[in-house]
């Protein structure tokens, strides 16, 4: 890496070319600002399988559904008035159900 990113516990860097962030650091961080405020929850190994878009504008909620080791035997489905879903790579593969596709290199 660039000898301009400090220590152990960076955050991001950009330079003209490219930025890269620290996820493990960020999502700490991001976890001590809002775990448990607003109604927050950070729910870790846990797979998003599937994202739907609100019903109705009188009904605004999003709803996700998630399995996996940090979740209830069977899956759980969760709603929100916002969804903040951090899926690296796979983005594209959970917003294919919205009709939707990030243009990006990994």
């Amino acid at each position: 890496m660039d000898e301009g990113i400090p220590g152990d516990r960076w955050i991001g860097y950009e330079n003209d070319d490219c930025g890269v962030i620290n996820v493990p650091e960020t999502l700490r961080a991001l976890r001590r600002l809002a775990d448990g405020r607003h109604g927050s929850l950070f729910l870790d190994n846990a797979e998003v399988y599937e994202v739907h878009p609100p019903k109705k504008k009188s009904d605004p909620a999003v709803r996700v559904k998630v399995r996996g080791s940090g979740v209830p035997k069977g899956g759980q489905e969760l709603t929100a008035d916002k969804c903040i879903i951090t899926c690296g790579v796979w983005t594209n593969d959970i917003l294919k159900n919205l009709g939707l596709e990030l243009d990006y290199e990994v």
